[in-house]
């Protein structure tokens, strides 16, 4: 920040911020890293309804993303842990998913977000468009729903799933 004027001058998705001191500094988050093609009914396993489809993906995590633009299509994915991190990659079709994160009786721990692919997205690559909030160390289901919906900035309404790091 600089007077009226900010500014960031390398995308990074989480940034620690210490106001009092006027610094800050990129952080990268660790975790268990979940591939989109590890798929199954388990725990750290992605499972797709129709519509769904695996795709090849030159700049995401292992080369390869799931992708739909079936309103109503949803992922899941079981884990057990403290929070989730859902990575999607670039596309200029790219629209809006919903994102719900629950307890593993089915009950919402959060209200399903909307959360727009295209809008402020970085032209290449795989990045952060989800961090659910920190949870007491449990077992959770993460849902991704295709909206059908799209931002101005977009082409289309595919939702795009990368990858998550579970903590």
């Amino acid at each position: 920040v600089s007077g009226s004027t900010e500014s960031i001058p390398t995308y990074n998705p989480i940034w620690n911020l210490d106001v009092t001191a006027g610094t800050w500094s990129p952080v990268t988050p660790s975790g268990t890293i979940v591939n989109d093609n590890t798929t199954g009914t388990g725990q750290n396993q992605f499972t797709y309804s129709s519509g769904w489809t695996a795709g090849s993906c030159s700049s995401c995590y292992n080369s390869d993303s799931h992708s739909s633009s079936t309103t109503g299509a949803t992922a899941t994915i079981g884990f057990t842990g403290t929070r989730i991190l859902l990575y999607s990659s670039y596309d200029t079709s790219s629209g809006i998913m919903g994102v719900t994160l629950s307890d593993s009786s089915g009950t919402a721990v959060t209200p399903e977000v909307q959360v727009s692919l295209r809008y402020d997205a970085p032209a290449t690559g795989n990045y952060l468009v989800y961090a659910s909030p920190i949870v007491p160390n449990g077992s959770y289901v993460l849902k991704v729903r295709v909206t059908g919906l799209k931002d101005l900035y977009s082409s289309g309404t595919t939702c795009n799933i990368d990858r998550v790091l579970i903590q």
